[in-house]
Protein backbone atom coordinates (compact mmCIF):
# COMPACT_ATOMS: atom_id res chain seq x y z
CA UNK A 1 0.00 0.00 0.00
CA UNK A 2 2.73 2.48 1.01
CA UNK A 3 5.20 1.46 -1.75
CA UNK A 4 7.91 1.67 0.88
CA UNK A 5 11.33 0.05 1.04
CA UNK A 6 13.02 -1.48 4.06
CA UNK A 7 16.67 -2.48 4.24
CA UNK A 8 19.35 -3.19 6.87
CA UNK A 9 23.01 -2.36 7.42
CA UNK A 10 24.81 -4.67 9.84
CA UNK A 11 28.33 -4.49 11.31
CA UNK A 12 29.61 -7.65 13.09
CA UNK A 13 30.18 -7.02 16.75
CA UNK A 14 28.51 -3.57 16.65
CA UNK A 15 24.92 -4.25 15.74
CA UNK A 16 22.39 -3.60 12.95
CA UNK A 17 20.60 -0.53 11.64
CA UNK A 18 17.22 -0.82 9.91
CA UNK A 19 16.05 1.78 7.38
CA UNK A 20 12.46 2.47 6.27
CA UNK A 21 12.14 4.56 3.10
CA UNK A 22 8.78 6.19 2.30
CA UNK A 23 7.86 8.25 -0.75
CA UNK A 24 7.24 11.97 -0.29
CA UNK A 25 3.79 13.28 -1.35
CA UNK A 26 2.62 9.74 -2.06
CA UNK A 27 -0.99 9.73 -3.32
CA UNK A 28 -1.72 6.04 -2.58
CA UNK A 29 -3.35 5.33 -5.96
CA UNK A 30 -4.60 1.89 -4.87
CA UNK A 31 -6.43 3.25 -1.81
CA UNK A 32 -10.10 4.30 -1.86
CA UNK A 33 -10.22 7.91 -0.66
CA UNK A 34 -13.43 9.27 0.85
CA UNK A 35 -13.44 12.25 -1.52
CA UNK A 36 -12.97 10.08 -4.59
CA UNK A 37 -15.64 7.65 -3.36
CA UNK A 38 -18.09 10.53 -2.93
CA UNK A 39 -17.45 11.79 -6.44
CA UNK A 40 -17.75 8.29 -7.90
CA UNK A 41 -21.05 7.72 -6.11
CA UNK A 42 -22.48 11.00 -7.39
CA UNK A 43 -21.25 10.30 -10.93
CA UNK A 44 -22.78 6.82 -10.81
CA UNK A 45 -26.09 8.28 -9.62
CA UNK A 46 -26.06 10.81 -12.47
CA UNK A 47 -25.38 8.10 -15.05
CA UNK A 48 -28.19 5.99 -13.57
CA UNK A 49 -30.70 8.82 -13.77
CA UNK A 50 -29.73 9.98 -17.27
CA UNK A 51 -29.36 6.63 -19.05
CA UNK A 52 -31.77 4.27 -17.31
CA UNK A 53 -35.40 3.72 -18.12
CA UNK A 54 -38.05 4.70 -15.63
CA UNK A 55 -38.76 1.87 -13.18
CA UNK A 56 -42.29 0.42 -13.15
CA UNK A 57 -43.30 -2.02 -10.42
CA UNK A 58 -46.19 -4.34 -11.38
CA UNK A 59 -47.94 -6.15 -8.52
CA UNK A 60 -50.38 -8.80 -9.75
CA UNK A 61 -51.23 -12.36 -8.63
CA UNK A 62 -52.61 -13.43 -12.02
CA UNK A 63 -49.52 -14.63 -13.90
CA UNK A 64 -51.11 -14.17 -17.34
CA UNK A 65 -51.97 -10.52 -16.63
CA UNK A 66 -48.58 -9.97 -14.99
CA UNK A 67 -46.80 -11.37 -18.04
CA UNK A 68 -49.00 -9.33 -20.41
CA UNK A 69 -48.29 -6.03 -18.63
CA UNK A 70 -44.58 -6.80 -18.36
CA UNK A 71 -44.30 -7.53 -22.09
CA UNK A 72 -46.26 -4.40 -23.02
CA UNK A 73 -44.12 -2.10 -20.87
CA UNK A 74 -40.67 -3.69 -21.12
CA UNK A 75 -39.74 -1.79 -24.29
CA UNK A 76 -40.07 1.64 -22.67
CA UNK A 77 -39.57 0.86 -18.98
CA UNK A 78 -37.53 -1.24 -16.62
CA UNK A 79 -40.22 -3.55 -15.21
CA UNK A 80 -40.12 -5.15 -11.76
CA UNK A 81 -42.78 -7.66 -10.70
CA UNK A 82 -44.36 -9.04 -7.53
CA UNK A 83 -47.17 -11.56 -6.97
CA UNK A 84 -48.87 -10.01 -3.96
CA UNK A 85 -48.93 -6.85 -1.87
CA UNK A 86 -46.34 -8.10 0.61
CA UNK A 87 -43.82 -8.81 -2.14
CA UNK A 88 -44.78 -5.53 -3.76
CA UNK A 89 -43.90 -3.60 -0.62
CA UNK A 90 -40.49 -5.26 -0.45
CA UNK A 91 -39.81 -4.38 -4.07
CA UNK A 92 -41.03 -0.82 -3.57
CA UNK A 93 -38.79 -0.24 -0.55
CA UNK A 94 -35.77 -1.81 -2.23
CA UNK A 95 -36.04 -0.25 -5.69
CA UNK A 96 -38.01 3.00 -5.10
CA UNK A 97 -39.75 2.72 -8.50
CA UNK A 98 -41.05 5.66 -10.50
CA UNK A 99 -44.60 4.27 -10.60
CA UNK A 100 -46.51 1.28 -9.20
CA UNK A 101 -49.27 -0.67 -10.97
CA UNK A 102 -51.16 -3.02 -8.69
CA UNK A 103 -54.12 -5.35 -8.64
CA UNK A 104 -56.63 -4.88 -5.81
CA UNK A 105 -57.55 -8.43 -4.77
CA UNK A 106 -54.39 -10.42 -3.92
CA UNK A 107 -53.33 -12.96 -1.28
CA UNK A 108 -51.34 -11.98 1.85
CA UNK A 109 -51.89 -8.24 1.28
CA UNK A 110 -54.34 -6.55 -1.08
CA UNK A 111 -53.73 -3.49 -3.22
CA UNK A 112 -55.52 -1.10 -0.87
CA UNK A 113 -53.39 -2.01 2.13
CA UNK A 114 -50.17 -1.97 0.14
CA UNK A 115 -51.01 1.45 -1.34
CA UNK A 116 -51.75 2.89 2.08
CA UNK A 117 -48.41 1.71 3.46
CA UNK A 118 -46.52 2.98 0.39
CA UNK A 119 -48.13 6.41 0.62
CA UNK A 120 -47.45 6.72 4.36
CA UNK A 121 -43.79 5.70 4.24
CA UNK A 122 -41.25 8.48 3.69
CA UNK A 123 -39.21 6.35 1.30
CA UNK A 124 -42.09 5.79 -1.13
CA UNK A 125 -44.76 8.41 -0.41
CA UNK A 126 -44.04 10.30 -3.66
CA UNK A 127 -44.59 7.30 -5.97
CA UNK A 128 -47.75 7.41 -8.15
CA UNK A 129 -49.97 4.30 -7.93
CA UNK A 130 -52.39 2.87 -10.49
CA UNK A 131 -54.85 0.26 -9.18
CA UNK A 132 -56.29 -2.42 -11.45
CA UNK A 133 -59.76 -3.57 -10.46
CA UNK A 134 -62.51 -5.78 -11.79
CA UNK A 135 -65.10 -3.66 -9.94
CA UNK A 136 -65.80 -0.05 -10.82
CA UNK A 137 -68.04 0.75 -7.89
CA UNK A 138 -68.04 4.07 -6.07
CA UNK A 139 -67.17 2.42 -2.76
CA UNK A 140 -64.16 0.68 -4.27
CA UNK A 141 -62.86 3.93 -5.74
CA UNK A 142 -63.47 5.76 -2.47
CA UNK A 143 -61.41 3.18 -0.58
CA UNK A 144 -58.63 3.41 -3.15
CA UNK A 145 -58.41 7.19 -3.12
CA UNK A 146 -58.49 7.13 0.68
CA UNK A 147 -55.39 4.92 0.48
CA UNK A 148 -53.63 7.53 -1.65
CA UNK A 149 -54.12 5.86 -5.04
CA UNK A 150 -53.56 8.22 -7.97
CA UNK A 151 -55.53 6.45 -10.70
CA UNK A 152 -57.79 3.47 -11.49
CA UNK A 153 -58.05 1.13 -14.46
CA UNK A 154 -60.96 -1.26 -14.79
CA UNK A 155 -60.25 -4.75 -16.14
CA UNK A 156 -60.16 -5.60 -18.97
CA UNK A 157 -58.11 -2.66 -20.27
CA UNK A 158 -56.15 -2.01 -23.44
CA UNK A 159 -52.38 -1.71 -23.55
CA UNK A 160 -52.66 1.78 -25.07
CA UNK A 161 -54.87 2.98 -22.20
CA UNK A 162 -52.41 1.65 -19.61
CA UNK A 163 -49.45 3.26 -21.38
CA UNK A 164 -51.33 6.53 -21.68
CA UNK A 165 -52.21 6.52 -17.98
CA UNK A 166 -48.58 5.86 -17.03
CA UNK A 167 -47.32 8.67 -19.27
CA UNK A 168 -49.87 11.09 -17.84
CA UNK A 169 -48.92 10.35 -14.24
CA UNK A 170 -45.19 10.57 -14.92
CA UNK A 171 -45.68 13.83 -16.79
CA UNK A 172 -47.77 15.20 -13.92
CA UNK A 173 -44.95 14.24 -11.55
CA UNK A 174 -42.43 16.04 -13.77
CA UNK A 175 -44.58 19.18 -13.85
CA UNK A 176 -44.86 19.06 -10.08
CA UNK A 177 -41.08 18.69 -9.80
CA UNK A 178 -40.63 21.66 -12.11
CA UNK A 179 -42.99 23.78 -10.02
CA UNK A 180 -41.02 22.88 -6.88
CA UNK A 181 -37.69 23.99 -8.34
CA UNK A 182 -38.79 26.84 -10.60
CA UNK A 183 -37.51 29.44 -8.16
CA UNK A 184 -40.36 29.58 -5.68
CA UNK A 185 -39.02 29.52 -2.15
CA UNK A 186 -42.10 27.81 -0.76
CA UNK A 187 -43.52 24.35 -1.29
CA UNK A 188 -47.28 24.51 -1.80
CA UNK A 189 -49.43 22.56 0.66
CA UNK A 190 -51.38 19.59 -0.58
CA UNK A 191 -54.82 20.10 -2.03
CA UNK A 192 -54.17 21.13 -5.62
CA UNK A 193 -52.74 19.48 -8.72
CA UNK A 194 -49.45 21.30 -8.20
CA UNK A 195 -49.04 20.02 -4.66
CA UNK A 196 -47.26 17.33 -2.74
CA UNK A 197 -48.25 15.25 0.26
CA UNK A 198 -47.62 16.50 3.77
CA UNK A 199 -45.01 13.74 4.23
CA UNK A 200 -43.06 14.90 1.20
CA UNK A 201 -43.45 18.56 2.12
CA UNK A 202 -41.98 17.93 5.60
CA UNK A 203 -39.18 15.88 4.03
CA UNK A 204 -38.17 18.67 1.65
CA UNK A 205 -38.29 21.15 4.50
CA UNK A 206 -35.89 18.93 6.47
CA UNK A 207 -33.50 18.67 3.53
CA UNK A 208 -33.59 22.44 3.09
CA UNK A 209 -32.94 22.92 6.80
CA UNK A 210 -29.91 20.61 6.81
CA UNK A 211 -28.44 22.35 3.77
CA UNK A 212 -28.97 25.82 5.21
CA UNK A 213 -27.55 24.86 8.60
CA UNK A 214 -24.38 23.66 6.84
CA UNK A 215 -24.38 26.18 4.01
CA UNK A 216 -20.76 27.24 4.57
CA UNK A 217 -19.63 23.73 3.68
CA UNK A 218 -18.67 22.75 0.15
CA UNK A 219 -18.92 19.05 1.10
CA UNK A 220 -22.71 18.69 1.07
CA UNK A 221 -23.35 15.57 -0.99
CA UNK A 222 -25.47 12.42 -0.92
CA UNK A 223 -23.34 10.83 1.82
CA UNK A 224 -23.46 13.96 4.00
CA UNK A 225 -27.25 14.36 3.67
CA UNK A 226 -28.07 10.66 3.96
CA UNK A 227 -26.16 10.48 7.24
CA UNK A 228 -28.06 13.41 8.73
CA UNK A 229 -31.44 12.28 7.43
CA UNK A 230 -30.93 8.63 8.46
CA UNK A 231 -31.56 7.31 4.95
CA UNK A 232 -29.56 5.07 2.66
CA UNK A 233 -27.65 6.80 -0.13
CA UNK A 234 -29.70 5.18 -2.92
CA UNK A 235 -33.05 5.85 -1.24
CA UNK A 236 -32.21 9.52 -0.64
CA UNK A 237 -30.99 9.94 -4.20
CA UNK A 238 -34.14 8.43 -5.74
CA UNK A 239 -36.38 10.31 -3.30
CA UNK A 240 -34.89 13.69 -4.22
CA UNK A 241 -34.86 12.74 -7.90
CA UNK A 242 -38.47 11.58 -7.75
CA UNK A 243 -39.68 14.75 -6.05
CA UNK A 244 -37.59 17.40 -7.80
CA UNK A 245 -36.14 15.70 -10.91
CA UNK A 246 -32.74 16.91 -9.64
CA UNK A 247 -29.60 15.22 -8.39
CA UNK A 248 -28.46 15.88 -4.83
CA UNK A 249 -25.80 18.33 -6.05
CA UNK A 250 -28.30 20.19 -8.24
CA UNK A 251 -30.80 20.50 -5.39
CA UNK A 252 -28.10 21.69 -2.99
CA UNK A 253 -27.00 24.37 -5.46
CA UNK A 254 -30.61 25.48 -5.85
CA UNK A 255 -30.99 26.00 -2.10
CA UNK A 256 -27.65 27.83 -1.91
CA UNK A 257 -28.65 30.14 -4.77
CA UNK A 258 -31.96 30.96 -3.08
CA UNK A 259 -30.10 31.91 0.10
CA UNK A 260 -27.63 33.93 -1.98
CA UNK A 261 -30.50 35.85 -3.59
CA UNK A 262 -31.91 36.68 -0.15
CA UNK A 263 -28.51 37.96 0.98
CA UNK A 264 -28.14 40.10 -2.14
CA UNK A 265 -31.66 41.46 -1.62
CA UNK A 266 -30.64 42.59 1.87
CA UNK A 267 -27.96 44.75 0.27
CA UNK A 268 -25.40 44.38 3.06
CA UNK A 269 -22.82 42.26 1.25
CA UNK A 270 -20.85 42.20 -1.98
CA UNK A 271 -21.25 39.38 -4.49
CA UNK A 272 -17.88 37.97 -3.44
CA UNK A 273 -18.91 37.98 0.22
CA UNK A 274 -22.22 36.29 -0.56
CA UNK A 275 -20.43 33.58 -2.54
CA UNK A 276 -18.29 32.78 0.51
CA UNK A 277 -21.33 32.92 2.80
CA UNK A 278 -23.01 30.11 0.85
CA UNK A 279 -19.91 27.93 0.80
CA UNK A 280 -18.74 28.60 -2.75
CA UNK A 281 -15.06 29.50 -2.88
CA UNK A 282 -14.94 30.12 -6.62
CA UNK A 283 -16.56 33.46 -7.50
CA UNK A 284 -16.72 32.55 -11.18
CA UNK A 285 -18.55 29.30 -10.41
CA UNK A 286 -20.92 31.12 -8.06
CA UNK A 287 -21.81 33.63 -10.78
CA UNK A 288 -22.37 30.80 -13.26
CA UNK A 289 -24.69 28.92 -10.88
CA UNK A 290 -26.59 32.10 -9.99
CA UNK A 291 -27.28 32.92 -13.63
CA UNK A 292 -28.37 29.36 -14.38
CA UNK A 293 -30.78 29.46 -11.44
CA UNK A 294 -32.39 32.88 -12.01
CA UNK A 295 -31.64 33.63 -15.68
CA UNK A 296 -29.87 36.85 -14.74
CA UNK A 297 -26.33 37.63 -13.60
CA UNK A 298 -25.67 38.44 -9.95
CA UNK A 299 -24.57 41.97 -10.98
CA UNK A 300 -27.78 42.62 -12.91
CA UNK A 301 -29.81 41.07 -10.08
CA UNK A 302 -28.47 43.72 -7.70
CA UNK A 303 -29.15 46.53 -10.17
CA UNK A 304 -32.63 45.40 -11.20
CA UNK A 305 -34.55 47.63 -8.75
CA UNK A 306 -32.22 50.61 -8.89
Amino acid sequence: MHDAKIFMHSTPGEGSTFYLQLKLNHTYPQAVHAEVFTKQLDIAANVLSENSKSIVLVVEDDYDILDYISRVLSTEYHVLTANNGKQGLEQAFNAIPDIIISDVMMPEMDGFEMSKIVKNDLRTSHIPIILLTAKDGIESRREGYASGVDSYLVKPFSASLLESRILNLLELRRKLAKSLVSGSKKVEPSGSENSISSIDRVFLEKVNKVIKENILSDKIDVIFLADRLNMSHSTLYRKIKGLTDMTINEFTRKVKMEVAAELLDAGNHTISEVASMVGMNSLAYFKQCFKEQFGISANDYIKRDK
